[in-house]
């Protein structure tokens, strides 16, 4: 969906200031070469002319057709089934109805000013000035028309290269991927992430522990291997202190023997 447009205040500040010191420009170079250009009255009331044209020209119409853009697009959405707040559709509606009116009435009701400044001998630029106010009610309509049709041209071909179907979808994939970014965020004590390490952290101590026990096991089993190592050398001393004995009890039985 293309983005309705806005009224541009900045454009319009921009516009008529140029135009105005254009106008100045022009006043000033007919006073410095004596050209006949008409009095400081008539300058007056074109300057402020033209600030009222662009006024009315620029920022009713705009409002209208933006208005009417965001009708159109709140039909699509309605017809490829995005539900769409009947207050804003009756909002945008009447916002459409109103400027369309009143833009209308501006510029009738400019013309009609300027026409009787110039009939009361005010200025003559009234009556140029009332013309333009006359013309520019269907040529602005006209121009801005015409940028209606190219965005809802626009509009369509985005559509059928990108279907709203296809957007939905998107939306909902990138909603599913949002949740399970969600998922590992390690902030959230709920998180499967936060989960995965706190159960990591419990197998660590787990193993530290297995790892202090066996370290007890090996202290213990060298232990008890010198122990053994000390029994078996004392049964060997003990073996060699009766072999000895033993030994001497033969000669002792031999030499009664002899005797």
């Amino acid at each position: 969906m293309i983005a309705a447009r806005r009224p541009s205040f900045s454009r319009f500040l921009l516009m008529s200031s140029l135009l105005t010191g254009l106008l100045i420009l022009l006043f000033a170079m007919t006073r410095w070469f004596d050209i006949p250009a008409g009095d400081v009255t008539d300058w007056l009331v074109g300057i402020i002319s033209v600030w009222w044209l662009l006024a009315i020209t620029i920022i009713p119409w705009n409002i209208y057709f933006d208005a009417r853009t965001v009708i159109a697009d709140a039909e699509i959405s309605q017809q490829r089934g995005i539900t769409v707040q009947a207050s804003q559709q009756h909002y945008a509606a009447s916002i459409a109805k109103r400027s369309l009116v009143g833009a209308v009435l501006l510029h009738l009701v400019s013309a009609g000013v300027l026409y009787a400044i110039a009939a009361s001998n005010i200025s003559s630029v009234g009556y140029v000035a009332a013309g333009a106010a006359i013309l520019l009610t269907g040529l602005r309509p006209a121009l801005r028309g015409y940028e209606y049709v190219a965005q809802r041209l626009a509009t369509i071909h985005e559509e059928v290269r990108f279907p709203r179907d296809d957007i939905q979808l998107l939306k909902h994939q990138v909603a599913s991927l949002e949740s399970k970014i969600e998922q590992l965020d390690l902030e959230e004590a709920d998180s499967w992430a936060s989960q995965q390490v706190k159960h990591a952290k419990q197998l660590e101590r787990q193993i530290e522990q297995l790892k202090v026990e066996l370290q007890s096991l090996n202290t213990n089993n060298e232990a008890a291997h010198r122990q053994i190592s000390r029994e078996i050398e004392h049964a060997v001393a003990q073996i060699s202190t009766d072999g000895q004995f033993l030994e001497h009890a033969r000669e002792l039985i031999r030499f009664f023997k002899q005797a």
